[in-house]
């Protein structure tokens, strides 16, 4: 592969110091890792304090966060919106978990920042008719804080903003990739000398009426479940019934090697390969065959100058839909065959953040290869078959030797995408 001939000729390697999460099973890395292997769950009923008008939605379930967005928004210095500080304290908790702080105008230079989201905060834009059209009946009071909340690339604006950044940066939109493609966008930055540094990270604020009904429109979401929200969210089983809804923040900070053991960074992994196409078929469904992420995982793993068998972990997209799940694992089946890599998920834990859940399958992903724990399926009760049998599902938490890990990410509009992360080894 060109480049991986590349990558091999640049010398430049990319590994990951820092990382930060906000999920609906916590506002810490510790938390978060902890909630998995215990088999904890962060979905919930939706209280009518949050929406009043829940008690009208077909969806009555979701994941929520828990974390005071006042105090950030006094230091976020532009961009407050509830999605916009999602990202932002993503961010902010990866560089101060990385401990980076450039000490000169040309680190400065080559400090950048990649954040990726779906749309603008749905609550605002509808927030805004409501205030400035129905309220006085015209458009001629919309004042310039209107561009400031729905502006999709606020994100990247608040953080680069925050870091003063001076080097690479980017807005990214990819469906349920997007959390990947931010990293994958980083990676490139490093690796072609644009960055030695870059924050890489991701905001979803889906559970809010328009968004969740949108989803139940498409027939995407669980509907069915909205009286046992622990058990509604079921990956990789045959009685799923549709993905669940959550909201989230995450980053990591990629960094070049070298840069990274000179100021003596902590590494929790490095990142190795990477691929990204489309089914170019439907909006919703993948094709039934799983081809698309056939082929990102194939082509991400030799990209990484790795066999199938080399993999532990295969951290699978997993949504609990219907057609997804089934596809992928076929599409996992058809690659691995005999080599029987561990099979995991964190959706029945977690729910699914979209825009935002590719970067914490990478933050889950390499605290397994720095810690050396899978974390177990949650709901797993009847695992889906490929051919008459089982996939290495992990259905009780293991402690081994993980040195590969490739997870997968499928979005809307067909998109796939796989990233391999790895240990980090001198040589």
């Amino acid at each position: 592969m060109l480049w991986q001939q590349f990558k091999q000729k640049s010398g430049r390697r990319v590994v990951i110091t820092g990382m930060g999460t906000l999920t609906p099973l916590g506002n810490t890395l510790q938390a978060n890792f902890d909630a998995l292997l215990a088999g904890k769950t962060g979905i919930t009923k939706i209280p009518k304090e949050r929406f009043p008008e829940i008690d009208e939605m077909p969806v009555k379930i979701g994941g929520l966060l828990n974390e005071d967005l006042e105090k950030w928004y006094k230091i976020m210095p532009s961009n407050r919106t509830s999605q916009n500080a999602f990202g932002f304290i993503g961010a902010y908790k990866a560089m101060e978990d990385s401990g980076y702080k450039p000490k000169s105008p040309e680190e400065y230079e080559r400090f950048g920042v990649i954040m990726g989201t779906g749309t603008s905060t749905g609550r605002n834009i509808f927030g805004i008719y409501d205030r400035f059209f129905r309220a006085n009946n015209s458009f001629d009071v919309v004042h310039g804080g209107y561009m400031e909340e729905t502006d999709i690339h606020g994100i990247t604006n608040a953080v680069s903003r925050y870091f003063k950044t001076k080097g690479p940066v980017g807005t990214i939109t990819a469906a349920c990739a997007t959390g990947q493609a931010v990293i994958q966008e980083a990676y490139r930055n490093i690796v072609l000398n644009e960055a030695d540094v870059m924050i890489a990270g991701s905001a979803e604020n889906v559970v809010i009426p328009y968004g969740l009904r949108g989803f139940a429109t498409l027939g995407a979401i669980n509907v069915k479940d909205n009286d046992n929200p622990e058990g509604a969210a079921r990956p990789m089983d045959d009685s799923r019934m549709g993905l669940v809804a959550s909201d989230g923040g995450n980053g990591v900070i990629c960094e070049e090697l070298q840069h990274a053991l000179k100021r003596g960074a902590r590494i929790y992994g490095e990142v190795l390969g990477y691929s990204m196409n489309c089914d170019g078929y439907h909006l919703t469904r993948p094709t039934a065959s799983g081809e698309g992420i056939f082929r990102t995982m194939k082509n991400s793993i030799e990209m990484a100058g790795l066999q199938p068998k080399d993999l532990t972990i295969v951290h699978a997209h997993a949504a609990g839909t219907r057609e997804g799940d089934i596809a992928e694992m076929i599409a996992i089946d058809r690659l691995f065959g005999e080599n029987r890599p561990y099979v995991t998920g964190c959706k029945g834990n977690t729910g699914h953040m979209m825009c935002t859940i590719g970067t914490y399958h990478c933050i889950e992903s390499l605290l397994s290869v720095y810690y050396g724990k899978i974390p177990a399926i949650r709901n797993l009760k009847n695992p889906i078959q490929v051919n008459g049998k089982l996939l290495n599902y992990v259905r009780e938490p293991v402690e081994c030797d993980v040195n590969y890990v490739v997870m997968n990410n499928v979005g809307f509009g067909g998109i796939n995408s796989s990233l391999v992360v790895g240990k980090y080894k001198d040589n």
